[in-house]
């Protein structure tokens, strides 16, 4: 006669993070971030025709890719704007379907091209999206908030698919809570090579060690150039324009070097992806510099060709921009500042000379 057996099966039950130990030789795994918490929302009379050709190119190199297992492209985001099967196959035969696409659509909302993305869970094209926006936000609401009357009529009037005509308005009354009276650049742009050096701090402690650096930095660039062939160094709060803040682009694209000169309230106030609405020129003149400094360190296949990192010598590294490589190279003040002179203004007079 055979002796019964009794089996007991339990079924898989979902392991709380206070059950995982060693003992279980299992570490508790993260669940994967939810998309919806990269979905920035912009104001919604901002339209996708305003986005700068990078950001078409971004969105073309993510999107003209094939579709590989769960990873979703340009179909399925012309699905979502309401496209046919027969136009999606017509498409298909164009050099870059995703410009197509978002060419037809151009007089709509940022916000359904982003809400369309974060349905196909394009974390990735998220994330990478974000520094760009950050500064096509700051530049809307520095231009919303110096210039425009923000009446029934709205500050764009629709003049077809990617053409916008400009209401004429009066400028706004100054407040404690908008700009003052705009004000154009303290500066103009040099006509010798130059660096500039991005910065914002709020402790007093931070200005005093900013000022200071900038007073040794231009002392050492006069010290260190040869008269004919000088070198400028500017400070980015004497070239904000506040009637525009995307003026900054013209002293952007032309300097030799750009310094960011990151504290903790940079870290926190410019650099960070949580930061709150501000109508603080210099602060939005800074979130926008450093979305055009993403643009090209991200362009650029993460190559740092011009940006020199300076940080107060009891800081570390995680001051550094979101997305910069851990390993790059930062000067602390001022232990470094030496090295930094050297390689801003001494390496710069053997390269002319080899030139």
């Amino acid at each position: 006669m055979l002796d019964s057996l009794t089996v007991t099966i339990a079924l898989d039950e979902k392991i709380c993070a206070h059950e995982t130990h060693s003992t279980h030789g299992i570490e508790d795994c993260e669940e994967p971030p939810n998309p919806e918490t990269f979905c920035q929302k912009l104001d919604e009379k901002i339209q996708i025709s305003r986005l700068t050709p990078n950001v078409f190119k971004i969105l073309s190199l993510f999107l003209n890719a094939d579709a590989i297992g769960t990873l979703k492209n340009w179909e399925h985001l012309a699905a979502q704007f309401g496209l046919s099967h027969h136009e999606i196959r017509n498409l298909r035969r164009t050099e870059d379907p995703t410009e197509a696409i978002l060419s037809r659509f151009s007089n709509l909302s940022i916000n359904r091209l982003l809400e369309f993305l974060c349905e196909m869970e394009r974390l990735d094209l998220l994330l990478s999206l974000h520094p760009y926006l950050e500064g096509l936000t700051a530049g809307f609401n520095a231009l919303k908030s110096s210039e425009e009357d923000w009446g029934d009529s709205g500050m764009y009037q629709e003049a077809g698919p990617s053409t916008h005509r400009r209401i004429p308005a009066h400028p706004l009354v100054s407040t404690s809570s908008i700009y003052e009276p705009p004000t154009r650049s303290k500066i103009s742009l040099p006509n010798t090579k130059f660096v500039i050096v991005t910065h914002y701090e709020i402790s007093k402690e931070a200005k005093k060690l900013f000022k200071f650096f900038m007073k040794n930095l231009r002392h050492h660039s006069t010290k260190s150039n040869d008269q004919s062939q000088p070198c400028t160094v500017l400070d980015l709060n004497e070239c904000i324009d506040e009637s525009n803040i995307r003026q900054i682009e013209n002293f952007f694209t032309p300097a030799r070097h750009i310094l960011l000169f990151a504290t903790q309230d940079y870290s926190e106030n410019v650099a960070s992806s949580n930061h709150a609405i501000s109508t603080d020129a210099a602060l939005l003149t800074a979130r926008h510099f450093h979305s055009l400094m993403n643009d090209e360190y991200f362009q650029s296949g993460y190559t740092n060709r011009r940006f020199r990192v300076v940080i107060p010598s009891d800081k570390e590294k995680s001051c550094l921009p979101l997305g910069w490589a851990t390993n790059t190279l930062v000067y602390k003040f001022p232990e470094n500042f030496s090295e930094l002179c050297t390689k801003l203004f001494d390496d710069e007079k053997n390269v002319d000379k080899k030139s």
